[in-house]
């Protein structure tokens, strides 16, 4: 993955997950299926990551992957997971703001 090289570390990440359950495996295929520009394929993994860990890391990835396929309402709920567990969390917060200024301009 720090090469660069997506497909093959997905491949590699996926793999293991037919006989072995760990949040970071989910959370490094949801990563690698994102730098493919694959985030509705990501979107499983993250929910995944984020049921087995009460980490902020994969929920808030989760919420990017939603907003990337124009999800808001989801990505909303997952920044509000993330604000739960962490409630300073800066990216969390900044995304969470631009997601209420969209959803209200598209309800006016």
């Amino acid at each position: 993955m720090d090469i660069g090289d997506y497909s093959a570390a997905a491949a590699l990440f996926a793999e293991p997950l037919t006989t072995d359950i760990h949040y970071k495996t989910y959370e490094r295929l949801g990563q690698c299926l994102m730098a493919l520009n694959m985030p509705r394929k990501a979107i499983p993994n993250f929910l995944s990551a984020t049921a087995l860990n009460r980490q902020v890391s994969a929920p808030y990835q989760c919420a990017e992957a939603f907003v990337a396929v124009g999800e808001f309402t989801y990505a909303n709920m997952l920044l509000d997971t993330v604000l739960e567990r962490e409630p300073r969390h800066r990216k969390a917060l900044k995304l969470k703001a631009q997601l209420t200024a969209a959803l209200e301009s598209e309800s006016e």
